[in-house]
């Protein structure tokens, strides 16, 4: 989505339980990959000029590599979305990328013969 991962986890990773919003209690929280830094900066822009509240400001986290982001940002939903940036992993999907557009090109090239 968006160039990066998705996942969905409970509340049992973050105290969103607590997050009361619109009448409601939060169950859940949605964690996005960024596809870079500038990326994450720009979720989080943007989350926050559509009525979200940073929980957490985008930082390394312990658990990260040099060069990782982390931050929360709490929807107008009172949903909590984590973002997180790992050079490591981007890396690696580009590799990725770069791979299967090279399988792309040997399978049309060898195709014809």
């Amino acid at each position: 989505m968006d160039g990066g991962l998705f996942y969905l986890f409970d509340d049992s990773t973050f105290d969103t339980h607590n997050n009361k919003n619109k009448g409601g209690a939060c169950a859940i929280a949605l964690d996005k990959t960024a596809a870079s830094p500038e990326h994450l900066h720009d979720l989080v822009t943007r989350m926050v000029t559509h009525g979200g509240t940073i929980m957490a400001k985008a930082q390394r986290g312990f658990w990260q590599a040099e060069g990782g982001l982390f931050a929360a940002v709490n929807d107008p939903f009172g949903f909590r979305w984590t973002l997180n940036y790992d050079p490591a992993e981007a890396l690696l999907r580009r590799c990725n990328d770069a791979k299967a557009g090279l399988d792309v090109i040997v399978e049309k090239k060898y195709a014809t013969s």
